[in-house]
């Protein structure tokens, strides 16, 4: 899963798929807006021998092969107004090896993410300073809306704030830390999402002013609070 798409002028996503396995896979790459519509724009798939124009079908498009060993990569067209969404792919083999990624190139600085699996429940470190910030970009590609639980920690495990966030059927949000809690300037901690609705892919992103944006490290897993008093309560124990 890839939460975060974007295009534009100047801006586009690269996703890569990388098939390190040792037989041939195909599959489908699925597009949404953010809204949840499927992805509209155009897409090229980068080869040495030339590029070729891509025609999605209600956001999707099927890659019938791609070898073992071999590589795959599709761009946004880096054209019209700004345009943010998620994708997805998902391989015919069961057993697939083939991992993918996302780059992104904003002009000024470019960077790369790693696909994520979906999940019930994940975790981001965050930040924030005088010059910089951290964003965290929400994927539901689900066909039904999933209410998350955001549990904010600092850098010693507390608990600063928590809060509920919802996320419509298909639906991706991309939200600045301070756009969710009440954050002060030299923050260091973790955000942590979980639900029982159904499960969602999450990305940590951190931004340097103005512009500089970088990929902040997180996993498909998440803190769990009643595990850490139990932990404790027996560490008390073990220490009388």
């Amino acid at each position: 899963y890839f939460p975060q798409v974007i295009n534009g002028p100047g801006i586009k996503t690269g996703i890569i798929i990388n098939n390190p396995g040792v037989k041939a896979d195909s599959g489908v790459l699925s597009l949404k807006d953010n809204q949840g519509n499927p992805w509209n724009s155009n897409l090229t798939l980068k080869n040495p021998n030339g590029d070729v124009p891509i025609l999605l079908i209600n956001g999707e498009y099927r890659f019938n092969r791609i070898p073992a060993g071999g590589v795959l990569k599709f761009e946004t067209d880096g054209a019209g107004s700004v345009k943010v969404g998620h994708g997805k792919v998902v391989y015919d083999n069961v057993d697939s090896a083939a991992t993918a990624s996302a780059m992104f190139d904003l002009g000024n600085s470019t960077f790369s993410a790693y696909g994520v699996p979906a999940s019930f429940k994940y975790n981001t470190v965050v930040e924030k300073g005088i010059d910089r910030t951290s964003g965290v970009a929400f994927s539901n590609f689900n066909d039904k809306d999933i209410n998350l639980l955001l549990r904010l920690l600092d850098s010693n495990g507390n608990q600063f704030s928590i809060t509920n966030f919802t996320l419509r059927k298909g639906e991706q949000k991309a939200r600045l830390l301070e756009e969710i809690f009440n954050v002060p300037v030299n923050f260091q901690g973790s955000l942590h999402a979980t639900t029982k609705d159904g499960e969602f892919s999450m990305l940590g992103l951190g931004l340097i002013n103005p512009d500089r944006l970088y990929a902040l490290p997180g996993s498909p897993t998440a803190y769990d609070l009643v595990s850490k008093v139990t932990f404790e309560a027996l560490d008390v124990v073990n220490l009388n």
